[in-house]
């Protein structure tokens, strides 16, 4: 047995090494006549130096002073060392280059450690992406990716790890040259033959259920895409149950990887019968995600379409209209205009569309777009073809909803461009006119009454119901259409109603007469109007027993005003004598509040002072 250096000499050389001084290194050698006879010491010194991550010149230094099997174990306390491991474990792989050139085998399986290198770095946590190629470059031998190294990469989340290795080793190069030549030589093969070589391709790096149940514990995104990307299984059944039990679609859409979203698309579909398809799809929409949006809306309409049977429904739209109105629902729920475009203008929905049809769930896209209040969606579906008098599951029309809901942009849209029934009635003997007057909406109300005007449309606000009242001139607190006008200052719409027919005697629950009302609120031009109507009641008295021309006296009125007024009314024939509750005339209350032009127009025209 050659002679052992002393454990002096030993560290000293070590020392020198670890300042990674060659000339140091070489001039000990020399000065103190070593030449590493010894195999342990040769051993220790080289392990000590690859740990430290020595240079190659060091390296090749020691190489030179002894020619041995660089394929061993060494044991420094409790722990094995390889030469070449140790290299790569320090990412030094020009050192490792001339170790492999010295005859070190990178698929060396430790005796001691029972572990072969990609095992063992990852044991040790010193396996990384750089030194993980270095090792797969070198023609690595796949039998040393097993299982557990497989399942210990998992458990780690070193997930980049596990797609360098799946990539490597499955459809690489050789793989798709071999397929390349196929096709370039033209070579028949028959189907089972080349199913065949696609199995053994898939069955490189076999892919364990237990990797799969690893999904749900750990929570992550990219191995649900690893582990069905390089699925190994060839048996479809397999693949949709591993699909179905870990979520591997859902987990795959929140990661946003359509182009496996796409595939999975192939073995499970994505339609009416998937477990919370409407939020998957309203997270991914919300996300922002169209490109998904997209895929995920066409496999629903098709796959639910499909679903239906053919025997039954014949025809294409029958077929697959309702689930293309479903997703344009939901997108129009949540204002995504891009989508509710791509339902509705892209080709490849264009035989299979018709919005007049119900979703599934009896609901019409038009409708919704109300409810949404997007009166944009609601324009482009109605130029796309809505039948605009259509109405809903419960009887009430598109005009009607508006009205139900205030939306006053989509009344005007719905009376500027189409033909509408604002006097037809509907299940609950209601017309759209009934309903603005019961909702209270002016603006609305006036819309309808001229649009009725202008295209000619008998609108008979004197109407009875079957209880004999009028519910298109009252509201429920007996408001008349006239109060609204008169509310608004809208002298067109007042005469247009009382063109119309309109009460203007009516009196309000409370007694007060329309007339009463003007005077009240000043309306001037409005009490001009009602004077000059020849059914205006001009000598009823209200509940205090005021005539017209008595509570124009004790109105608020400007005097001139007042007195332009009580010309009309003795021009219309008022009787200007009469009294009210308290025994006053009119002449009497303009004595009282010292109104003298007042008084001499009313003695003028024979009023006569009659006071109690």
């Amino acid at each position: 047995m050659k002679s052992k250096l002393s454990g002096e000499v030993i560290n000293n050389i070590k020392n020198v090494i670890t300042r990674k001084d060659i000339v140091e290194l070489v001039t000990y050698f020399k000065n103190n006549d070593i030449t590493l006879d010894n195999l342990d010491d040769f051993k220790e010194i080289l392990i000590h130096s690859l740990n430290n991550n020595a240079s190659l010149e060091i390296i090749e230094f020691l190489l030179d002073k002894k020619n041995i099997n660089l394929n061993f174990d060494y044991t420094i306390g409790n722990i094995y060392y390889v030469p070449l491991f140790s290299a790569i474990s320090n990412n030094n792989f020009k050192v490792a280059d001339r170790l492999i050139e010295n005859g070190a085998d990178i698929d060396y399986y430790s005796k001691l450690n029972k572990r072969f290198i990609i095992n063992e770095l990852l044991r040790k946590n010193n396996l990384n992406e750089k030194n993980l190629k270095y090792i797969l470059n070198k023609n690595f031998d796949k039998r040393g990716v097993s299982k557990n190294v497989i399942n210990s990469i998992i458990g780690k989340k070193e997930f980049n790890l596990l797609e360098i290795i799946l990539k490597h080793y499955k459809y690489d190069d050789s793989f798709i040259l071999k397929c390349l030549n196929l096709y370039k030589n033209r070579t028949e093969i028959a189907e089972k033959d080349f199913k065949k070589i696609i199995t053994l391709e898939k069955e490189k790096i076999i892919i364990e259920e237990d990797m799969y149940k690893k999904i749900n514990s750990l929570n992550n995104k990219i191995l649900p895409k690893l582990l069905f990307e390089y699925e190994s299984c060839s048996d479809e059944k397999i693949i949709r149950n591993r699909i179905i039990k870990y979520d591997i679609l859902e987990s795959l859409i929140k990661a946003n990887e359509c182009k496996t979203v796409e595939k999975i698309l192939c073995y499970e579909n994505f339609n009416y019968k998937y477990y919370n398809y409407k939020g998957i799809l309203s997270d991914v929409i919300n996300n922002n995600n169209i490109k998904m949006a997209k895929l995920l809306i066409k496999s629903f309409i098709f796959s639910s379409g499909n679903q239906v049977n053919k025997n039954t429904i014949f025809d294409l739209r029958s077929r697959y209209a309702p689930y293309l109105n479903l997703m344009l629902n939901i997108v129009i729920m949540l204002n995504n205009m891009e989508l509710v475009q791509y339902l509705i203008y892209n080709s490849e929905f264009k035989c299979y569309r018709d919005i007049n049809m119900k979703d599934i769930n009896g609901e019409y896209p038009i409708f919704t777009s109300i409810y949404n209040d997007n009166i944009e969606i609601f324009k482009q579906l109605i130029i796309l073809g809505v039948d605009c008098n259509m109405i809903n599951n419960n009887g009430i029309s598109l005009l009607s909803l508006s009205i139900i809901n205030n939306k006053v942009d989509f009344v005007k849209y719905l009376l500027s461009c189409f033909k509408i029934e604002v006097m037809k009635k509907d299940i609950y003997n209601n017309t759209p006119l009934s309903r603005a007057i019961t909702h209270g909406n002016y603006e609305i109300i006036k819309l309808i009454i001229n649009y009725g005007k202008e295209k000619k449309i008998d609108i008979n606000i004197n109407e009875k119901d079957e209880n004999g009242n009028y519910p298109l001139i009252n509201n429920t607190e007996g408001k008349n259409l006239l109060f609204y006008a008169i509310d608004k200052r809208d002298k067109e719409t007042v005469e247009n109603l009382i063109d119309m027919g309109a009460d203007i005697n009516f009196e309000n629950n409370e007694g007060i007469s329309i007339i009463d009302y003007a005077i009240k609120e000043k309306y001037i031009s409005i009490i001009d109007i009602l004077l000059k109507k020849d059914n205006l009641l001009l000598n009823k008295r209200n509940l205090k027993g005021e005539t017209i021309l008595i509570s124009i006296v004790t109105s608020n009125i400007y005097s001139s005003d007042k007195e332009d007024l009580i010309k009309i009314l003795i021009e219309r024939g008022a009787n200007i004598n009469l009294v009210d509750n308290s025994g006053n005339s009119a002449l009497s209350y303009a004595c009282q509040k010292n109104l003298n032009s007042l008084k001499n127009l009313l003695i003028k025209n024979g009023a006569i002072n009659i006071h109690r």
